[in-house]
């Protein structure tokens, strides 16, 4: 199928984002486990540690690239975003009944998912010992991460990145709610409420010891909520949506305001808790625009940003144990020295980006062949 490439700006950001964000997930769980440690840009000192010993444009780089990979640790939340945005666009567009809604959803959703499970339970054994060792612990993991509530168990973080997917599927079921909550209020009245909740939420759990509290719907509830404003504020802005979006101003106060943040973080004069998190990765969202702006402007880089961003569902749910066998059972990894280890990620996720192309898009001719939109 060809590609659109006649899609407004705002549209076209949201594949932008998506595409930066799996970019951003790639390189920081590649190099979490290459080197096998973590990084963290939002404690306090973190980032003097990273740029304190810069006395080179080499180690600058570097710094930069760590400083990115941080960033890059908390991509998923922009994942969310992008499904309000998109969710509330299809709602208000289409306006599809309750059944239809997620048939639809299921549809397009649960096959290449369980199909990528299937290809984790398979494939961890073969790098990693410990799931070796615990066959019944991987067979309890793989029928909760079937059933989509493996964010509220032990085996949360089992199969990698595939605790997210119980993540949004969360959402999917408070989407009918939320698009009800949004039509009876003002949308930004609903914005600030959603902050409010995850405030309120994760303050009174840090008093009961619930162990699953950054599993809870609320703790992201800010940024769906920001994608169906944003979706929402497009629609009624019609075709006068684009000059509004062009501006130059919000991107540079959200880029400014996400600088802040990280300056004041690492001062220690604020934490990141989840109203912080969430406010800082809405600013990343916004800061970005520029990228998508620039991309726009050609027409070979809007097709290769949109076919990134088509791919962008099956390069998440299977891209570690793809590079976690490479790292572990060869030595083609090991023998690349440091300095173009950003150079080889990149390399690794064009080349699973283009088959993911691929099969996704003929995965959704195959479902719009026999449920047409």
């Amino acid at each position: 199928m060809a590609i659109d490439t006649e899609r407004p700006l705002h549209s076209f950001h949201i594949d932008t984002v998506k595409l930066i964000a799996i970019l951003g997930i790639f390189s920081w769980h590649y190099f979490t486990d290459f080197y096998r440690t973590d990084i963290s840009v939002f404690s306090p000192h973190a980032i003097q540690d990273i740029f304190g010993h810069v006395d080179s444009a080499g180690k600058l780089f570097w710094a930069v690239y760590f400083l990115l990979l941080g960033i890059g640790a908390g991509m998923p939340t922009l994942f969310i975003i992008c499904s309000g945005y998109g969710l509330f666009t299809s709602h208000i567009t289409k306006k599809r009944g309750l059944k239809d809604f997620y048939m639809r959803r299921a549809l397009r959703i649960l096959p290449i998912y369980w199909l990528a499970l299937l290809y984790n339970f398979l494939a961890y054994p073969l790098f990693h010992s410990d799931y070796a060792k615990n066959p019944a612990h991987n067979i309890k993991a793989l029928l909760y991460h079937f059933f989509l509530v493996q964010d509220y168990t032990v085996y949360r973080l089992y199969f990698g990145a595939l605790w997210f997917i119980g993540c949004i599927a969360q959402f999917y079921v408070l989407f009918p709610l939320l698009a009800r909550l949004y039509n009876v209020m003002n949308r930004w009245a609903v914005l600030a409420l959603a902050f409010a909740l995850t405030y309120i939420t994760e303050w009174a759990l840090s008093y009961t010891g619930f162990p699953y509290t950054g599993s809870l719907p609320t703790r992201y509830l800010p940024l769906f909520i920001f994608g169906m404003t944003l979706a929402g504020w497009r629609h009624e802005k019609g075709p006068e949506a684009g000059n509004t979006f062009n501006i130059t101003l919000l991107p540079a106060a959200s880029a400014v305001l996400a600088a802040l943040m990280l300056f004041l973080a690492d001062r220690g004069s604020i934490s990141f808790s989840s109203v912080t998190n969430n406010l800082f990765y809405i600013t990343i969202f916004m800061a970005v625009l520029p990228v998508s702006r620039a991309a726009y402007r050609s027409a070979h880089l809007t097709k290769a940003v949109k076919a990134a961003s088509c791919a962008t569902f099956i390069v998440f749910l299977v891209h570690q144990p793809v590079y976690r066998h490479l790292l572990w059972k060869t030595s083609l990894l090991t023998s690349v020295p440091d300095s173009l280890q950003p150079v080889l990620v990149i390399a690794m996720f064009a080349l699973l980006t283009i088959p993911a192309y691929f099969l996704q898009r003929k995965y959704n001719d195959l479902v719009n062949k026999h449920n047409p939109r």
